[in-house]
C-alpha cells in the first residue's frame, strides 16, 4: 500500500550514520533523539514509496565491532566525541575553500591542512581523509570523525557536495563561524561586568565582617551609651559572618554540579541563561538571530524547507518545543508563517516578514539575512543596555555598603564624644 514518509538521517552518539523512513505521526520520536544526543542529519519528506516497510522510530541500535564495542564500553558520548575549537574550525573552512578553489582536490587540501597542524585540526583532518578513502562523503566522514559538528553545518556542507558548489558553501561557513564566534563574545561581555561586580560586592561585605569589624570591635564595646540601630546591625552581621561565609563556599562548591550533564543542572542553566531578568532576553534573541542565518544559509544553499529546520537545533529547550511544532505544522500543510504564527516565543516581526515575502514572491532567505542583522544589532544594544543598567546599580550598592560601615562605626563615637562634652 502507498504511503507519504519522511526520509531521515542521524548521526549516533559514536559518529555512526543511521537512515530510513517515517511515517508523519512518527516525526516527534526522531526530533526527540537530538535531546539524546544524536544529530540530525537530513529530515525530508519524500514522494510515495511502495512496498518499502516502515522501520520503528526508536533509538537506532549501534552494532560496532567487538574491538570497538570494548573500547567504549563505558565511555560517555561527550568524552568520545570532542568539539573542535571554534579557531581551528574558522582555519579549517577558510584553507579548505581556499585550496579548492585553486584546484586542489579534497584529500588533498585535508592532507595538506594535516601535515601543518599537529594539534586537533590536524587529527580531524587525518580522520576525515580516512574515512573519505573508505568511500564516505565529506559530509558523512565529518559526521564519523570522533569530533562534535553541529548538525546544521554538515547539513550544509551536504548541500554543497550535491550542488557542486562546496567551495561557496565553505566560505559561506567560515562566515557563519566568525558570526557564531562575535554572538558568544557578546554575551560574554554581557555578562561578565554584572557578575564582576556582584562578585566584588561579595568580597567587600567578607572584608568587612572578618577585618574591619574586628579591629574596631574593643573600641565600640568600650562606650558605655546605648548602641545605634546600624551599629547594632554591623554587629549581628559580624556575629553571624561565619555563615555567609560558610554559604559562600556552599555556592562556590555547587560550580562544577552546574556545570555537568545532571538533567536538574541543566534546568538550571537553562533557566539561568534563557529565562533569568538578567540575561533572558539578551540569549534568547541571539539564538533567533543565529536561527534566521542558519535558516537563510540553508535554503541559499538549496536545501528543502523541513530539512533545514530539521538540521537546526536550538539550545534553548523552549526554542527547540517551538521549532518541532512548526516543523510538524508545515509537514501537515501550513505555510511557514502559519506554523510561525502560533509561536510566541519567535518575535511578530518575524513572522511578519516571512509572510510578506510568501504574498509577494520575494527572496525568502534574503527576508531572513535582513531580519538576522536586525536582531544582531537588538542583541548588542541588549547588551550596552545590561551593562549601562547595572554598572551604576551595583556601584551604588557598594558604595551604600561602605557608607552603612563607617555610619556604623562613626555613630556610636560621635554620640560618645558629643555625650562627653
Amino acid at each position: 500500500m502507498a504511503s507519504k514518509l519522511i526520509r531521515y538521517t542521524l548521526v549516533s552518539p559514536s559518529g555512526d550514520v543511521k537512515s530510513g523512513h517515517i511515517k508523519h505521526d512518527e516525526l516527534e520520536s526522531i526530533l526527540n533523539l537530538a535531546n539524546e544526543g544524536y544529530e540530525i542529519l537530513e529530515l525530508e519528506e519524500e514522494v510515495e514509496v511502495i512496498g518499502k516497510p516502515i522501520p520503528r522510530v526508536s533509538a537506532p541500535q549501534e552494532t560496532p565491532d567487538k574491538t570497538s564495542k570494548q573500547a567504549t564500553k563505558n565511555v560517555p558520548p561527550r568524552v568520545r566525541r570532542r568539539r573542535l575549537p571554534t579557531y581551528e574550525l574558522k582555519l579549517f573552512t577558510q584553507n579548505i575553500a581556499e585550496l579548492l578553489n585553486a584546484g586542489v582536490s579534497l584529500l588533498e587540501s585535508l592532507n595538506s591542512i594535516r601535515q601543518a597542524d599537529d594539534g586537533p585540526l590536524g587529527e580531524f583532518c587525518e580522520k576525515v581523509a580516512g574515512e573519505i578513502q573508505s568511500g564516505q562523503t565529506f559530509s558523512n566522514a565529518m559526521a564519523r570523525s570522533g569530533f562534535y559538528l553541529d548538525p546544521t553545518f554538515i547539513g550544509l556542507v551536504k548541500a554543497g557536495e550535491e550542488s557542486g558548489q562546496l567551495a561557496l558553501v565553505l566560505k559561506q561557513l567560515n562566515e557563519r563561524v566568525m558570526r557564531v564566534e562575535s554572538l558568544k563574545r557578546s554575551f560574554i561581555q554581557a555578562s561578565i561586568y554584572p557578575l564582576s561586580l556582584v562578585f566584588a560586592s561579595i568580597l567587600l561585605l567578607l572584608f568587612v565582617g572578618y577585618f574591619v569589624v574586628p579591629s574596631i570591635l574593643p573600641v565600640i564595646l568600650a562606650l558605655t551609651q546605648e548602641l545605634p540601630l546600624p551599629t547594632k546591625i554591623l554587629l549581628v552581621f559580624y556575629n553571624h559572618s561565619w555563615k555567609f561565609g560558610l554559604l559562600l563556599m556552599v555556592v562556590l562548591s555547587c560550580l562544577p554540579w552546574l556545570w555537568s550533564s545532571n538533567p536538574a543542572a541543566v534546568s538550571v542553566r537553562q533557566w539561568l541563561k534563557y529565562e533569568s531578568p538578567l540575561f533572558g532576553r539578551f540569549a534568547r534573541t541571539q539564538a533567533i538571530t543565529q536561527f534566521c542565518s542558519d535558516f537563510a544559509l540553508l535554503l541559499d544553499s538549496g536545501v528543502p524547507m523541513v530539512k533545514a529546520l530539521g538540521l537546526i537545533h536550538f539550545d534553548d529547550r523552549t526554542l527547540e518545543r517551538s521549532k518541532r511544532r512548526v516543523v510538524k505544522n508545515i509537514i501537515n500543510g501550513d505555510s511557514l508563517s502559519q506554523a510561525l504564527e502560533t509561536e510566541l516565543h519567535f518575535p511578530r516581526i518575524l513572522t511578519s516578514l516571512i509572510l510578506m515575502a510568501e504574498e509577494s514572491g520575494a527572496n525568502l532567505p534574503q527576508t531572513l539575512k535582513h531580519q538576522a542583522d536586525l536582531l544582531e544589532m537588538e542583541a548588542e544594544e541588549s547588551r550596552q543596555a545590561i551593562a549601562k543598567l547595572f554598572e551604576p546599580v551595583l556601584v551604588g550598592v557598594m558604595g551604600l555598603i561602605v557608607g552603612f560601615v563607617l555610619l556604623a562605626i562613626f555613630l556610636p563615637i560621635y554620640g560618645q564624644l558629643a555625650s562627653g562634652l
